[in-house]
């Protein structure tokens, strides 16, 4: 045994010892070489830091904020719709022996009580505190005292419930008392309505017909009026208050001229219980009790819109669930499905319109996370050559990255989120991009690092045939070939089905991946062409460069030669393509929104009210006015000719007529030569002169046209056709006649119902005009539109976007120069030492980075183009817009001019900081180090 040798480097006795060992070796020196690397290269941690905060940031907030602006424009679009949007639980009161749908007074309380308890989870969660509401039919009433001056009377009367008593306030009188009077009912009535029927405290109005009673008896009833009251919650002009939106003449009594009867007031009394029972029998008809549930907007979210809109569907089919408990017949009626499915197809083209730019945004941004890690790996690559060379497996350097990469992205996407949660508070929308960046945080330095230290250390066999090479060589090509080929028909097809079926139609399950990620597959394909192209425009000018004198010639040619590379190319081509893109669509939208503002408007201002032919000078004598004009608008004219016959909108306009259509755009209103035409035209026969629409000229005989006025059968002479027309407030087709010319046709003069005004006092003028019911501005509903809370948020998305991709352009060229410091570095100082002056090392970065940056620009302006005569179309701007088609396609000067600005001055200034970075470098050092320390 003594002389014997003892081997001391035992075995481990067992598996679990030798896993053991193994797993130590793996984890061997991860903390002490983790702790000098980030010592050594602390610059550089911190900058990568910054960037997964920023990545972090950038993954939860944006997700929340295109959430934030579908909620806002769901909670507007039902502030929009109002009182229409309740949700009106309806049941007939009478006699229930008389009919099974009948219910008793007292069964609607009863409902009224159970509706939120029986109502589905999302209307519960939306609707505020029912409100009854009761009324009759309208019955004809005569005053006990005749007065021939004041107006005949149809009430209805309605019950004054709790609710409406919490809502009144009495000007004169008092409320009705309970009587068992049976023959006298005690009404108030509102003070509009006393005005306009000249009732007062104690008038009595009687039914001029008997009863109609079930015992057969023949007691007249009558209604005294013992109060006078004004409401204590007056209309806000956008929504009517619960207890009145179902009393439409309570506090807006209708007045109705007619013929035989005079002047008719329609109003509604109100009434007691007791008194409503002895109405109960005045008519064949039943009463009305209606149960609103007021919808409040503010706890609408994009998701409550479609889960109430089913809801409500199936409320509307089925509504008995809603009594259940009482035993009454009720319906549901409610404007809310109707008037938000127009909401989901502008959420869906806001929601599109975002994705394109957000898709281009996350391409960008995982592009500089690669940049920015494989800068961090490069200048480790000296050291994790030297850890192969010392024994380490890829295993332990694999390890000892992902150790580092993992503390580094806790700390830095942590800041991030934490960083979301005060700019953009709100729950996780989306919690896939927030995914996508930690595993580009965590695997792609670990992942580089590995390779980096298996290429430094594995040697790549190569057949001694020369053929065999070849062979290799050519598959190795088609490889490549294949997956860039495949890269740009997977582009092609990604714009394709964008043209075809458009993001707008994929709205039931979120945004289809494929077409939100169009641009980010386009500005790859044009990175793997640009990449084909750039060796030959490099090889031109490297053709002239190397016939200039010295070596920098040479140097800047091979410099330009290997400067553009797959990452940086990419990040900045989706930068620019994203900014340029994003800033036309967002324009195209305005000037389809200007666009639109003259097809919904008309002009100006637009009047609607009873006109006569002096309104039109007055509102020119107006400042600020230009021109003005007045027109009848008659709709569901007839238009025969014999064989076919068409309804059409008839505008009849005055003599002025032609001077506002000389300001407006083309295609709002017929054309000046067909204007000129029907104001030439003879009028001597009894013929009318029209112009018809173009299309209403193709399905009827323009020869033999009649025009049917009410029940006048005018005979027309067409005197020209035109394309176009108001159709963004009236309904096409149309024709057109002058006003004066049809007032002799029809033996009486016609009054206008519009009038169109323009010039910059257009909207006081139209509003301050004698007649005037109605009036619109164009520049209101320009700036109504424009702050809608989806188109905002586009532009907002789009202002954020820019500014995030514009950082990251700037990162993705500060990370290319400082890649290539240590090459330029090292052909400066090769320079230098053959007698070439400091100052050239400008000429080194710009070959570098010209070539970069202008093949960014030109893939990037490529993209844009690609995407916005492809995709546009597809993805309802012309929603957001309002107008009645897709906006023109809007390229802004100033904006490419700016792109393109932008992206030569960061050039600029990473050449300056790169030249000056190097001002202090000594040739004999860098030349006898080298690159690789």
């Amino acid at each position: 045994m003594s002389g014997e040798r003892v081997d001391r480097r035992r075995r481990p006795s067992s598996a679990r010892a030798r896993w053991g060992t193994r797993l130590r070796s793996l984890a061997a020196s991860t903390g002490l070489l983790v702790r000098r690397r980030a010592r050594r290269d602390a610059p550089l941690l911190v900058g990568w830091l910054a960037l997964l905060c920023l990545a972090a940031l950038i993954a939860v907030a944006v997700p929340r904020l295109v959430l934030d602006t579908v909620d806002r424009g769901a909670r507007a679009a039902v502030a929009e719709v109002g009182a229409d949007a309740d949700l009106v639980v309806r049941a007939q009161v009478g006699d229930p022996d008389v009919s099974a749908d009948y219910t008793s007074l007292p069964k609607i309380a009863d409902i009224a009580r159970l509706l939120p308890e029986n109502l589905p989870d999302g209307l519960a969660g939306v609707s505020g505190a029912p409100s009854v509401s009761v009324l009759s039919p309208g019955i004809r009433l005569t005053r006990a005292v005749a007065d021939p001056d004041a107006a005949r009377v149809e009430a209805q009367f309605g019950l004054l419930g709790p609710d409406q008593s919490d809502g009144l306030t009495i000007v004169e009188g008092r409320l009705p008392a309970e009587s068992a009077d049976a023959s006298e009912i005690e009404v108030v009535v509102s003070r509009e309505a006393a005005e306009a029927a000249s009732l007062t405290t104690g008038t009595v109005l009687d039914v001029p017909a008997p009863s109609v009673s079930t015992d057969g008896s023949d007691d007249a009833v009558s209604a005294r009026v013992v109060g006078i009251v004004a409401s204590a919650q007056p209309d806000s002009g956008t929504r009517c208050a619960p207890q009145w939106c179902d009393l439409p003449t309570m506090w807006a009594p209708d007045l109705q001229d007619s013929r035989t009867r005079g002047t008719v007031a329609q109003l509604t009394l109100l009434t007691t219980a007791e008194g409503l029972a002895l109405v109960q029998p005045l008519s064949f008809d039943p009463i009305h009790a209606s149960v609103r549930l007021p919808l409040h907007p503010e706890r609408f979210t994009f998701a409550l819109v479609t889960t109430v809109i089913d809801e409500t569907d199936a409320l509307e089919a089925n509504a008995g669930f809603l009594a259940a408990g009482v035993g009454a017949t009720v319906n549901v009626r409610t404007d809310f499905p109707d008037a938000m499915r127009s909401y989901g197809d502008r959420a869906a083209a806001s929601v599109a319109q975002m994705s394109l730019m957000i898709a281009s945004l996350f391409g960008a941004l995982a592009a500089v996370m690669l940049l920015v890690s494989g800068l961090i790996v490069g200048r480790r690559s000296a050291d994790l050559a030297l850890e192969r060379a010392r024994g380490s497996s890829l295993g332990s350097v694999a390890v000892r990255g992902l150790a580092e990469s993992l503390a580094l992205a806790v700390f830095g996407v942590g800041a991030g989120v934490a960083v979301a949660a005060l700019v953009a508070p709100g729950p996780f929308v989306d919690p896939s991009p927030l995914a996508v960046v930690c595993a580009i945080a965590v695997l792609a330095p670990a992942v580089r690092a590995a390779l980096v230290a298996r290429e430094a250390w594995s040697g790549r066999r190569q057949p001694a045939n020369r053929r065999d090479r070849q062979l290799i060589a050519g598959r190795a090509r088609v490889r490549r070939v294949v997956l860039e080929v495949t890269v740009v028909v997977l582009a092609v097809a990604s714009l394709a089905s964008v043209r075809s079926r458009g993001l707008v139609e994929a709205r039931t399950e979120g945004t289809d991946p494929l077409l939100a990620a169009s641009p980010l597959l386009l500005a790859v394909a044009l990175t793997i062409v640009v990449l084909r192209l750039q060796p030959l425009a490099v090889r031109v000018a490297a053709a002239i460069a190397v016939r200039s004198r010295g070596a920098v010639g040479v140097l800047g040619a091979a410099h330009a030669m290997r400067s553009v590379a797959v990452l940086p190319l990419l990040a900045l081509t989706l930068s620019v393509g994203l900014l340029l893109t994003g800033s036309l669509m967002v324009q195209t939208v305005r000037e389809g929104q200007v666009d639109a503002s003259w097809q919904r408007i008309g002009a100006d201002a637009r009047a609607e009210g009873v006109f006569d032919a002096s309104t039109a000078g007055q509102a020119r004598s107006e400042p600020g006015v230009t021109a003005a004009s007045t027109q009848l608008v008659l709709t569901s004219v007839g238009v025969d000719s014999g064989a076919a016959s068409a309804l059409a909108t008839m505008v009849a306009v005055d003599a002025d007529f032609a001077s506002v259509a000389d300001l407006l755009p083309a295609g709002t209103v017929p054309d000046g030569s067909a204007l000129d035409a029907l104001a030439a035209a003879p009028t001597t026969d009894d013929s009318l002169p029209v112009l018809i629409d173009a299309r209403l000229a193709t399905r009827v005989d323009t020869d033999r046209l009649v025009v049917v006025v009410d029940q006048d059968r005018l005979t027309a002479r067409v005197v020209g056709t035109f394309d176009g027309g108001p159709d963004g407030y009236l309904d096409a087709p149309f024709v057109y006649a002058e006003l004066d010319t049809l007032s002799e046709r029809l033996d009486e003069q016609l009054p206008a119902s519009t009038l169109l005004v323009m010039g910059e006092g257009a909207a006081a003028a139209a509003d301050s005009a004698s007649g005037t019911t109605e009036a619109v501005s164009r520049t209101a509903w320009l700036e109504e539109r424009r702050d809608q809370p989806l188109v905002q948020g586009v532009d907002r998305m789009t202002q954020l976007s820019a500014a995030a991709v514009a950082l990251l352009a700037a990162i993705a060229l500060v990370t290319t120069v400082a890649s290539g410091s240590r090459s330029r570095s090292r052909s400066l100082s090769l320079l230098r030492t053959l007698g070439v002056r400091r100052g050239f090392g400008w000429l080194l970065a710009v070959a570098e980075l010209a070539p970069l940056v202008v093949a960014a620009l030109v893939g990037g302006a490529v993209a844009s183009a690609a995407i916005l005569f492809t995709v546009a179309p597809a993805i309802g701007l012309r929603i957001l817009a309002g107008g009645l088609a897709e906006p023109a396609l809007s390229v802004d000067a100033v904006t490419v001019v700016l792109v393109v600005a932008g992206g030569l001055a960061l050039c600029a200034a990473a050449i300056v900081v790169d030249v000056v970075a190097h001002r202090r470098d000594r040739p004999g050092d860098v030349l006898r180090v080298g690159e690789t320390t």
